[in-house]
């Protein structure tokens, strides 16, 4: 036990003497934090909203109206067809598409894969308005 307590003081103090270890010791947390803290966020707003409709029924009026007035969704387009929200999804002009189907029985939500866990939290945003 005497040999590691020696070992232990023996490091320590080499610890302190050098200046770059001190700094990864107690900087980079201090980055870490700060990185995490404020540049990297899940935060979903303003995602660019095609909905895809040929017709709005009053019903599907009211939800478009409701994606609207979020403030996690922007409104960008409404496009008759599928395959058109498709090509904008593709060259990168929206996130997101609500696709009402020709009864408005069914909503259809069409969400850009690259980014699989914000296409999660974008289709589960749009699900609770």
């Amino acid at each position: 036990m005497k040999q590691f307590y020696s070992f232990v003081i023996k490091e320590t103090r080499h610890i302190l003497r050098d200046k770059r270890t001190m700094l990864i010791l107690f900087g980079m947390p201090v980055v870490l934090m700060l990185l995490f803290g404020f540049a990297i966020t899940n935060d979903v707003k303003n995602v660019r909203t095609i909905i895809v409709a040929p017709y709005l029924s009053p019903q599907a009026q009211l939800a478009v109206e409701r994606l609207s007035a979020s403030e996690y969704f922007t409104i960008t387009a409404t496009v008759p067809a599928t395959r058109n929200a498709e090509q904008l999804i593709r060259r990168q002009q929206a996130d997101i598409a609500i696709v009402f189907t020709h009864q408005h029985q069914n909503i259809q939500i069409v969400t850009d894969g690259t980014d699989p866990n914000m296409a999660q939290q974008w289709t589960n945003y749009a699900q609770q308005v």
